[in-house]
């Protein structure tokens, strides 16, 4: 079965239209006739561009005209930023989504000097979107974030709402379906706050599609449902539209072909050939998939043959990636292998170049499956792994992680909760203790005094005391149950971390002549190494994140998990561009802002890419230097002296890419600080970075095995009896 659907096409459709009453283009442009003083005109024209744009009405190009004109005697620096973002809006409007960026581009700059914050929010809202069409979906969720950031705090609630669902659609079509559904909620609830009936049909349908596609499908159905009978009570054709798709496609995954067909006619109907020439494709698309699933190849590739003639007319990338896929499909189960190859390829071109990770799941399964059967079983294979690791990408690794992380922060604060309720109760019972002995002392003396009842008194004061040392027994029993537990939270917490690191088969696979000598300060560890194979190179780093114990194993989870994703999702292997993108998510995950509500904390780490084949190694470094010794001389490479995170102005640190040629033989090292840091020695001074110079350098040509037997056996001579100060991690490669 296919799991890819046209919903995601239609949608496109849709990320222009305005989530609020938005005033009927002939009612403006009557308001702009009207109007006799030229600011007031041009600003109206502005309007009546937007309007345009949002409606999917001509007239675009002649009112950017005559705004043109407006502006040449008004001569302002508003005006002339305004002018530009419709010269963007312009090219956006005639598809030439090129030019539109450069326009973009330079009229934000203007913007931000000379208008107003909402205008700048509104202007990236628009950048993104034009963004989204050239599928650039990290692009346009970076300039939605800076649109909301620059909204909020402002009246741009509606704005917000609406850059939130088009913010979710960029997360569904790259596979982070976490994210997206948090956007599609927030949305949601923005509507319902604001009571806007249009916002709230978008939610609903957006949260539905996503629930649809194999998540939930009878919750999504409910979402769907509510969306239909909302775009009926608007009478939005373009939203029934949207609403019935989403439906037909639900009749779909349950097999339910025979209602599918009539949906989908009913949805041709609507958008009507001539019309929306988008959704008609999409349908096209979809009843042709329907009919592959009821054995009528003839006629499913009829359809989806008439879609790709749509789409390329139209320009649609997501149509067309989708649609070369399907027909793939059909080839391969004709036993066409040659066709099959021809589309499929098409189609993972365009995958590729879009990062669209769930097109890519499917082409390499079917890729798969076609080299298998054709008995080319090396590419089946090579297939079959990137189908495995594009799917564990979406469906394991990235919710798995931050599953992870909520649970061991949920762990650590609740059994932070339970410690502080045990305390109070231990002291209470003390308290009462204390009264308790008090009390019996006073009445030990009263039966002294009372000479007749001494015998009766001493037995209850020995009762009394027996009490008391019952009830602190108790307590020293529940303390150390509760150490206990909080001891066995963190060993399981060790365990979780432990299966995230890379496991050693896997770390040898990827460099055979390699050793990591790992030494956590706890249980848990702030310090992780981390390693993965994309193509000819091996990308490999020693990251040490802000503090040790609980805190810097949380820190870890989300180093780990951003920087698999930086090589598997989005493709890097060059080191400063995954610092780059490390330093984005880091800076976004932990919200670190001016306004100090954010974790300020980050991370320092010495990251490599090196090449198989040619051993040429890339570096780029946050505070950790790498070390590399050839010919029996050692070299030191700096990093830069700024870290990952800790971002409050907002911007993504630009770091400094490394590329020299290794030799067989030499040796690379990548380290925390947490070695050269250690206390000890007679006179119990840190080791420092020279001692640790000169021993890597007197051991690198000894086995990679003695290489890290010499460090322990150092380290554990410097460390003597005092603590451990810091997490310690050292990796060592032979070329």
């Amino acid at each position: 079965m296919k799991n890819k659907f046209y919903i995601s096409i239609l949608f496109l459709f849709l990320f222009s239209l305005e989530v609020q009453s938005t005033p009927k283009t002939d009612s403006l442009k009557s308001v702009f006739e009207s109007a006799n003083e030229p600011f007031e005109k041009f600003i109206i024209g502005s309007e009546v561009i937007k309007a345009l744009i949002t409606a999917g009405e001509e007239g675009v190009e002649l009112y950017y005209t005559k705004c043109t004109e407006l502006a040449g005697p008004l001569n302002s620096a508003d005006v002339n930023a305004q002018l530009e973002l419709l010269k963007a809006l312009n090219y956006y409007a005639e598809g030439d989504n090129l030019n539109a960026v450069k326009s973009f581009k330079t009229a934000i700059p203007l913007l931000e000097k000379n208008s107003s914050s909402e205008e700048v929010a509104d202007a990236y809202s628009w950048y993104a979107l034009n963004l989204l069409a050239m599928s650039d979906y990290v692009g346009a969720i970076e300039n939605y974030e800076k649109s909301n950031k620059l909204g909020a705090g402002s009246d741009s609630e509606v704005l917000i709402g609406k850059n939130n669902i088009n913010l979710g659609r960029c997360y569904e079509n790259i596979g982070r379906n976490t994210e997206a559904l948090a956007c599609f909620q927030k949305a949601l609830k923005a509507a319902q706050n604001l009571k806007n009936a249009k916002l709230e049909m978008r939610a609903w349908l957006s949260i539905g599609a996503l629930y649809s596609e194999g998540i939930n499908r009878k919750l999504g159905l409910d979402y769907l449902s509510k969306a239909a009978v909302a775009a009926e009570k608007l009478k939005d054709t373009s939203f029934l539209i949207n609403s019935y798709t989403a439906i037909a496609n639900s009749y779909y995954y349950e097999k339910n072909y025979q209602a599918a067909l009539r949906m989908y006619e009913k949805i041709k109907i609507l958008c009507g050939s001539g019309k929306d020439r988008n959704s008609y494709a999409g349908v096209l698309g979809n009843m042709g998939n329907v009919y592959s699933e009821m054995g009528e190849l003839e006629k499913a590739m009829e359809l989806q043959l008439e879609a790709v003639s749509i789409f390329n007319e139209i320009g649609d990338k997501q149509g067309l990636t989708i649609c070369y896929s399907t027909i793939g499909i059909d080839y391969l189960n004709a036993k066409n292998y040659e066709k099959a190859l021809e589309y499929l390829s098409r189609s993972l071109a365009m995958a590729q170049e879009m990062h669209s990770i769930e097109d890519l799941i499917e082409i390499h399964q079917s890729l798969s499956r076609l080299y298998e059967e054709t008995k080319d079983f090396e590419n089946a294979y090579a297939n079959f792994k990137l189908y495995k690791q594009f799917n564990d990408s979406i469906f394991n690794t990235s919710n798995t992680q931050k599953l992870t992380e909520l649970e061991l922060n949920y762990q650590f604060e609740g059994k932070q909760k339970e410690a502080k309720l045990l305390q109070e109760l231990s002291d209470e019972r003390l308290k009462r203790t204390v009264y308790v002995s008090i009390s019996g002392g006073l009445i030990l003396l009263i039966v002294v005094f009372l000479v007749s009842r001494a015998n009766q008194q001493r037995k209850r004061t020995n009762e009394q005391l027996l009490i008391s040392k019952n009830a602190v027994q108790l307590q020293k029993e529940e303390l150390e149950n509760h150490k206990k537990e909080i001891t066995d939270s963190i060993n399981y917490a060790k365990r979780i971390q432990e299966s995230i690191l890379p496991p050693d088969t896997y770390w040898n696979d990827c460099l055979q002549d390699s050793f990591i000598f790992y030494r956590p300060k706890d249980i848990v560890s702030g310090d992780f190494y981390w390693i993965e194979h994309k193509g000819d190179a091996v990308c490999f780093a020693a990251v040490d994140c802000t503090g040790h114990g609980v805190p810097g194993a949380l820190m870890s989870v989300v180093g780990f998990n951003l920087l698999t994703q930086a090589v598997n999702e989005m493709g890097l292997v060059v080191p400063s561009e995954i610092l780059k993108h490390l330093d984005y998510g880091v800076t976004k995950t932990l919200r670190q802002s001016e306004d100090g509500k954010g974790v300020k904390d980050g991370m320092d780490l010495s990251l490599c890419s090196l090449n198989l084949k040619t051993n040429e190694l890339q570096y780029a470094g946050a505070y950790n230097s790498l070390y590399y010794v050839t010919d029996g001389v050692l070299h030191e490479v700096k990093s830069d002296k700024f870290p990952i995170g800790v971002n409050i102005d907002g911007k993504v640190d630009n770091y400094t890419n490394h590329t020299f040629q290794l030799k067989k033989g030499d040796c690379v090292y990548l380290f925390s600080d947490g070695y050269a840091d250690q206390f000890g020695g007679p006179k119990g001074k840190k080791y420092k970075y020279n001692q640790l110079k000169e021993l890597l350098q007197k051991n690198y040509l000894l086995p990679v095995e003695e290489q890290k037997e010499a460090l322990a056996k150092s380290f554990d001579s410097w460390k003597g009896q005092l603590e451990q100060v810091d997490d310690v991690v050292i990796i060592g490669v032979r070329i």
